[in-house]
């Protein structure tokens, strides 16, 4: 071991020593940055040179560390504990500074009660791992391509995301290894660590396929990893239901390996070239949302049949593993529309496995935790199941309306998920889908509204509403014919409607209400006239029964009231008496 030792001294994470290591470890801490500090500032070149070079290094020092595991304990050493390697670094940050002619940087070499402090190369292994997942995003962070060629584009970014990858794997690596030796007190594992591996596997491309599979079984789902993500699942049990699933996705198709195995007997040099699978027939790079796969694929038996015990395992622990990732990379650079498309799937899965009290919970929870919105800004158009182009939205919500209708018996999860596809940014053929479910059951069951915190999202619309509106026409009809007119008013349903056409009848579509008082029941029309803000009056239902002769009917609609009176024929008086009335309290 001595030339191990001698190796050692010169180069094992010499960041403190080696102004260029130095510096490419400050340019990925600098393209991390968060705003207002511009990202564009460190430079594509930059990043791809800095992170090249911390690849070389760390697969030196994960060699070294095979050979000679005592380093491990030097490399955890606390930065002021005494080692020989800490020494000998500190001498060489002096000798290097002496050479270039600068004082020692002041960033890794520090001065405290007069000894050199210098941070272990532990600490900024952790550091480099902290910061590479918003260093390099899901595209490599923008690669440009020659002369905006999207093919050198592509190219470029593979690249950067390639020596992501494998960057990200030594550095996992390297951490474990010291953990093993030297466990961390201040309980730093797992977080960065579990949110590092799965971004690795995001980036890695063709022929990394090896590097994956270890990524996935012994740093994602490892049993420390899982714990360390936080919440209460049971490590072991998410390891065993979506670890198969996932390894799948890696498993590289028969066709592929004949391609391989014919190429590599092939006599003729020539032909190696054949050795390169295509990236049509590759498992990598995964798809975006790669950690949603157990939410749809499972392993069949010799029957083509799939066990329900095992399908309600698999489904509760990939929602668990989601929960847990939702807030953190790679799942935070996805839009919202491709998880809610992702969970809403989950409704048509056989064996109805939402049905279970455990995995209605967690669909609940995403659903919150996608949904969060701020009431005073607009939905964006991310967060709209019509935006999504990954998945068939149409094809999707008719499969989950249709479970909806005739298993749910207006299970209340499931009914804010449907509640979903009704917002009013949605396409009109979404809505009127949505409607349709929901309005079969409206006279049946009370839906609870939607949180106010994104109560906004079912609003009228600003901008008044188009002719021939249908979810319109289809709530006139509801409250005035249908299920609606029936309904009990604390239901969400019901409120809806009666916002969406007081909205219309005291603003761009006077003639709503005319046919309102002409056909609807009494007390529909008094609480169209008298509607206010979805918010309050969902507020004011929760608070129990409201004596709706207490309702009063605002100053600003009475001019609208009596010019749809004054159209209506008069051969009932007694019908519009109830109108009169609250024209004579207004007044």
């Amino acid at each position: 071991m001595p030339w191990c030792d001698m190796v050692a001294k010169r180069v094992l994470l010499p960041l403190s020593a080696s102004p260029a290591l130095r510096e490419a470890l400050d340019v990925v801490l600098a393209a991390a940055a968060p705003p207002p500090r511009p990202r564009a500032l460190v430079g594509h070149a930059r990043l791809v040179a800095a992170m090249e070079m911390l690849l070389g290094y760390s697969r030196l020092w994960w060699q070294l560390t095979r050979l000679h595991r005592g380093l491990l304990t030097a490399m955890s050493a606390p930065p002021n504990a005494p080692s020989a390697v800490a020494t000998v670094r500190t001498d060489a940050a002096e000798a290097a500074a002496a050479c270039d002619g600068v004082s020692p940087p002041g960033e890794a070499a520090m001065h405290v009660h007069g000894r050199a402090c210098v941070r272990s190369p532990r600490q900024q292994l952790l550091e480099l791992s902290d910061a590479l997942p918003a260093a390099v995003g899901l595209d490599g962070n923008g690669a440009p391509g020659a002369d905006g060629d999207p093919t050198a584009q592509r190219s470029q970014a593979a690249a950067v995301l390639r020596t992501a990858a494998r960057l990200s794997h030594y550095v996992l690596l390297l951490l474990d290894a010291c953990e093993s030796v030297h466990p961390a007190g201040d309980g730093k594992r797992g977080d960065g660590w579990s949110q590092l591996a799965a971004c690795a596997l995001s980036w890695a491309q063709p022929a990394d396929e090896e590097m994956a599979r270890a990524l996935l079984s012994c740093s994602l789902l490892s049993s420390q990893g899982v714990c360390a993500l936080g919440g209460t699942v049971e490590a072991r049990d998410v390891r065993a239901a979506v670890l198969p699933s996932l390894l799948r996705l890696l498993d590289e198709g028969g066709q592929a390996a004949q391609l391989q195995a014919r190429a590599r007997a092939q006599p003729h040099p020539e032909k190696l070239s054949s050795l390169r699978v295509g990236r049509g027939q590759a498992r990598l790079p995964l798809p975006a949302d790669w950690l949603t796969a157990p939410t749809r694929y499972f392993a069949t038996d010799e029957h083509d049949c799939v066990e329900e015990a095992q399908l309600l395992a698999q489904v509760l622990a990939s929602l668990q593993l989601l929960l847990l990732f939702l807030r953190r990379a790679p799942l935070a650079w996805l839009p919202p529309s491709r998880l809610l498309c992702r969970c809403l799937h989950v409704y048509t899965l056989p064996a109805a496995p939402w049905a279970d009290g455990r995995v209605s919970g967690c669909l609940g929870e995403i659903l919150e935790s996608l949904c969060l919105q701020d009431p005073q800004q607009a939905l964006s158009r991310s967060d709209l199941l019509g935006a999504e182009r990954a998945v068939d939205v149409a094809t999707l919500l008719e499969s989950v309306l249709s479970v909806y209708s005739a298993e749910s018996y207006g299970d209340a999860i499931m009914t804010q998920w449907v509640l979903l596809a009704l917002r009013t940014a949605e396409p009109e053929s979404l809505r009127i889908k949505a409607w349709a479910a929901l309005d079969e059951l409206a006279h049946k069951v009370v839906v609870a509204p939607p949180p106010r915190t994104r109560l906004s999202a079912w609003l009228a619309p600003i901008g008044g509403f188009s002719d021939g509106d249908r979810l319109l026409e289809a709530f006139e009809r509801s409250l005035t014919l249908g299920n609606l007119a029936a309904a009990d008013p604390r239901s969400f349903l019901y409120q809806l409607a009666v916002h969406h056409l007081s909205a219309a009848a005291f603003g761009a579509a006077p003639s709503v209400l005319t046919r309102l008082l002409l056909s609807a029941p009494r007390q529909v029309c008094i609480d169209v006239c008298c509607a206010r803000s979805l918010d309050v009056a969902i507020a004011s239902r929760a608070e129990g029964t409201v004596r709706r002769e207490r309702q009063v009917l605002p100053l600003h609609n009475v001019p609208a009231v009596v010019a749809a009176l004054a159209e209506c024929a008069d051969d009932n008086e007694d019908r519009f008496e109830h109108v009169r009335e609250l024209l004579r309290t207004a007044e």
